[in-house]
């Protein structure tokens, strides 16, 4: 019988209970403090994920969608180039 466990998150400093978390040089903490503060932030921006989740449609992965070069194709003279 396989046992259920809870998932632990970790808390505000970074810690899943007495011991585990953030073991990473001081010097490059602040860096990591900033980079989670934008995270946070990042997430609970409903423009940010509907952005986020255009560009893994429509940039990332494969296969990717077919794209009009609006530009490529004015700069040719009237071909409509489809990359």
């Amino acid at each position: 019988m396989v046992s259920k466990q809870t998932i632990i998150m970790p808390d505000d400093k970074g810690r899943f209970g007495d011991f585990g978390g953030k073991f990473v040089p001081e010097t490059l903490m602040p860096a990591l403090e900033e980079l989670e503060s934008a995270y946070k932030k990042a997430v609970a921006d409903s423009q940010f994920n509907a952005d986020f989740a255009g560009l893994c449609t429509t940039y990332s992965g494969r296969p990717t969608p077919i794209y009009h070069a609006v530009n490529l194709s004015s700069d040719i003279g009237g071909a409509q180039i489809f990359l």
